[in-house]
Formats: structure tokens, C-alpha cells, sequence
């Protein structure tokens, strides 16, 4: 096995997983990562493992950029049983969940974060606040408090403004 070949290897597990939190189900998101692995076949070898990883996920996610496949992802998504947490992250906008994954679960820079989606930085700031902004609308709610201790109370609406 050449260097090149180990690199990629050791990146499909990881690959694997954000794939599958990105769709929503293994079975899209293997193949994803199969379509990535396949085009890094034809790329010239890479120099380290951080290449390789950089260059894996930007196929990855060109590929799921370009595909119609996200109304099969949803069908599958919503036909299995998902965690909430599953469920908060597929109703994230794609692109923005995607730059969201990429530097929260896959810790990449916002840099590598630009590079990987093939935007300019300003515009994956962007995407990740407006991930942020969609998952904490997701995740508020109100919540009644009942106080029968003026003092306590009208700090209680002070505080809730």
C-alpha cells in the first residue's frame, strides 16, 4: 500500500461518520464517502495525511453539493428512528450545516472550513452563524415560572425584560 493509499484509509472512518451526520443516514452517507474515495483514485498522490483529509472531505461535500439526493436523504431520515439531536440537525439549511459540522465535529479551521466548500471565508462565517442562529431557535422555548414572593417575582420579570 503506498503512503498515499494509507493516508486516504486512515480518513475513511472519520469521513464515514460526518457523511452520515450530514445526511442523516449511513446507507446516503456510504455512499458519499465511496464517490470521495473513488475520485481520490484519480487525484495525484498526497504528500500527509492532512491533504488527504482536507482533500477527501472537500470531494465529499462537492459531490453532496451537487446531488439530488437530498429528498431520498429526508425520506430515509424521517422512515428511521433518529435521536432529537439527529432531528435538530437535519432541519439546519444543508450548506450551513455542513460548515457548522466541519468545524464543530470535524474541528477544521475556518479556513480549511472555506477551502473545503469552496467559498470565501466571510461567507462560512456566515454559515456557521446562520447554523447556530437555526439550531438555538430549535432548542428555545418558554417557560413559565410561577413565583408567589413579590420580591423574587419582580426580579423574575426584570430579568425576562
Amino acid at each position: 500500500m503506498t503512503n498515499s493509499t494509507t493516508f486516504v484509509a486512515t480518513q475513511m472512518p472519520q469521513l464515514r461518520r460526518f457523511a452520515r451526520v450530514l445526511t442523516g443516514s449511513q446507507t446516503v452517507a456510504d455512499s458519499y464517502a465511496l464517490a470521495a474515495l473513488e475520485a481520490a483514485n484519480t487525484t495525484p498522490p498526497f504528500n500527509n495525511e492532512a491533504e488527504a483529509r482536507l482533500w477527501l472531505y472537500r470531494a465529499l461535500l462537492a459531490i453532496w453539493s451537487r446531488t439530488e439526493v437530498r429528498e431520498s436523504e429526508s425520506e430515509l431520515v424521517s422512515n428511521a428512528k433518529k435521536s432529537p439531536i439527529d432531528g435538530n440537525l437535519m432541519a439546519v439549511s444543508p450548506l450551513p450545516r455542513a460548515a457548522f459540522l466541519l468545524q464543530s465535529m470535524e474541528e477544521f479551521q475556518k479556513e480549511q472550513v472555506a477551502y473545503i466548500l469552496q467559498r470565501p471565508l466571510r461567507d462560512v462565517e456566515y454559515l456557521i452563524d446562520q447554523a447556530g442562529e437555526e439550531l438555538g431557535r430549535q432548542i428555545s422555548t418558554d417557560v413559565p415560572l410561577i413565583e408567589d414572593r413579590p420580591p423574587i417575582s419582580m426580579n423574575l420579570q426584570m430579568l425576562a425584560g
